[in-house]
């Protein structure tokens, strides 16, 4: 192996194994499968703690980051909502003008037209109460994190194009990767993907980078902010211990609190905290909540983390 750009999948499966005390280097790629835990079962929880810190920063001033908009248009009243879809800060007709939120039992009677500036959800759509409607509408809102993935660079692999490795992690969803930047773990080279095709895994990166199949190993990078990737490895050891039947150790106080702690400390960092708050309140008001969770009290900001 050679060296790491960012933060990645793959790197964070290695570290999450250390601290299970269960790693070896066939374990890391996969070769070996003999292991208590298996690579897939680790990225799912990554994913997870990846998820449960995006929850933890929606309740910050820090959701600003993932504001976003994107041009949907219209087939048959029904628009499809974005891959990196999380909530919905706005819906917009062609003229800018809001369309507002119902539900699926407020539709046109018979004879009537309906409104096109009327929506309810379903699934992942939104339907406009008004049918045949084609126009490209605006769509404001919160992105949220997509799954990380890991793998070998498949057959047919080359200059700056990877073929990703067809595993029941890889998503098939056109587009689902672009501007993910992914780690050429075996390289020590990064680059974006600009373009992705579901049906052959085929993803575009930028870089310069000629991927080598088989024997160049990958993981895509978070999409949360730089700051907080340190902390998605620890907080996926901690719901292995957790949850796993196969967990040496379950996860004490001690380690949560640490853990807690320190992306405290990031967030108190990253947010947009006052430039006035009082170091003391900086690292002593992280008071404990009263129930049995734990949980600490942000400063200045008026709720608490669990």
């Amino acid at each position: 192996m050679s060296a790491h750009t960012y933060e990645n999948a793959y790197k964070m499966i290695r570290d999450v194994r250390v601290d299970l005390n269960e790693f070896s280097a066939n374990l890391w790629t996969g070769t070996d499968t003999s292991g208590k835990f298996d690579n897939t079962y680790i990225i799912d929880k990554i994913n997870a703690a990846q998820a449960r810190i995006y929850s933890l920063m929606m309740k910050t001033e820090a959701k600003e980051i993932f504001q976003t908009s994107a041009s949907i248009t219209g087939s048959s009243s029904v628009y499809t909502l974005p891959a990196d879809f999380g909530k919905i800060i706005q819906f917009e007709d062609t003229m800018g003008r809001k369309v507002f939120p119902s539900t699926a039992k407020v539709l046109p009677a018979t004879g009537e037209v309906g409104s096109d500036r009327l929506y309810y959800r379903k699934g992942n759509t939104l339907v406009l109460n008004k049918s045949g409607v084609s126009d490209t509408y605006t769509l404001k809102y919160y992105k949220r994190p997509r799954r990380l993935t890991w793998g070998l660079a498949a057959t047919s692999s080359g200059l700056n194009t990877l073929y990703l490795a067809d595993t029941d992690i890889t998503n098939r969803t056109n587009d689902y990767y672009n501007d993910f930047i992914v780690d050429n773990y075996t390289q020590g080279k990064s680059g974006t993907i600009s373009d992705y095709v579901g049906s052959t895994r085929a993803a575009t990166t930028g870089g310069t980078i000629t991927w080598a199949a088989s024997t160049d190993y990958y993981g895509t990078v978070s999409d949360l902010p730089f700051e907080t990737h340190i902390h998605v490895a620890p907080l996926a050891v901690i719901l292995v211990k957790a949850m796993h039947p196969a967990a040496q150790e379950r996860p004490t106080k001690a380690e949560m609190d640490l853990w807690a702690s320190m992306f405290m400390e990031t967030m108190v960092a990253f947010t947009n905290q006052p430039e006035d708050v009082p170091i003391e309140d900086v690292f002593c008001d992280f008071d404990p909540a009263v129930d049995a969770g734990g949980g600490y009290n942000v400063p200045g900001q008026g709720y608490t983390v669990y």
